[in-house]
C-alpha cells in the first residue's frame, strides 16, 4: 500500500501541478491578449494622429497655395480683358498660346452660360443651364458683376481632376473669362 500511495500522491501532485499550470497560462493568455488589445489600439491612434497631421498640413498648403494662385489668375485674368478689349472676337483667339504662357486652361463662357471656347476642348460646348442650374445662377451673377471671383479647390467636369476656378466678367457682361 506504501506504493500504491507513493503513486497517487505523485500523480495527484501532478494533476495539481497541471491543474496551477493551466490556470497560469490562461491568465498570461488574458493579460496578453488585453496588452495586444491595448497595443493595437495605441498603434490604430497613433496611425490616425499621423493621417489628420498629414492632412491638416496639405490643407494648410493649399490655403497658402490657393492665394498665391489666386493672385495669378487675377493678373492673368486682367491681361484677358486688355486682349478682349483689342480684339472682342474669340474666334481670333490663340487658346494654345494662352494655355502655354498661362500654364492653366482658359473658358470663355456665354450668357447662356455655355463653355463656347476654350482651351480644353472637350468642355467646349458644356452648358451650365443643364448640367448644375444652382451653378449657372452664379455664373449669371459673376457675369453682371465688374469683380474677379476666384472659388477654392474643385473638381473639373470631364475628367475628375482637383483643379482652381477663377472668373472675370467681359466689360460689356456678355461673357466669363474663366481660368
Amino acid at each position: 500500500m506504501n506504493k500504491y500511495f507513493r503513486i497517487q500522491l505523485t500523480l495527484i501532485l501532478i494533476a495539481f501541478s497541471l491543474a496551477v499550470s493551466l490556470v497560469i497560462a490562461f491568465f498570461d493568455y488574458g493579460k496578453l491578449k488585453e496588452r495586444v488589445r491595448i497595443g493595437h489600439d495605441i498603434e490604430v491612434k497613433l496611425v490616425e494622429d499621423k493621417i489628420i497631421d498629414s492632412l491638416t498640413t496639405i490643407d494648410n498648403v493649399y490655403s497658402f497655395l490657393d492665394y498665391q494662385i489666386a493672385d495669378e489668375m487675377k493678373e492673368y485674368s486682367m491681361e484677358m480683358l486688355s486682349l478682349y478689349e483689342k480684339e472682342p472676337d474669340f474666334t481670333r483667339w490663340d487658346f494654345r498660346e494662352l494655355k502655354k504662357r498661362y500654364d492653366m486652361d482658359i473658358y470663355v463662357i456665354d450668357v447662356n452660360n455655355e463653355v463656347i471656347h476654350s482651351s480644353f476642348e472637350p468642355d467646349i460646348g458644356l452648358n451650365f443651364n443643364e448640367c448644375c442650374p444652382g451653378f449657372a445662377r452664379l455664373l449669371s451673377e459673376r457675369r453682371a458683376g465688374d469683380a474677379f471671383y476666384h472659388d477654392g479647390l474643385d473638381l473639373q467636369q470631364h475628367n475628375g481632376e482637383i483643379k482652381k476656378f477663377s472668373y472675370m466678367p467681359t466689360p460689356d457682361h456678355q461673357n466669363l473669362l474663366e481660368l
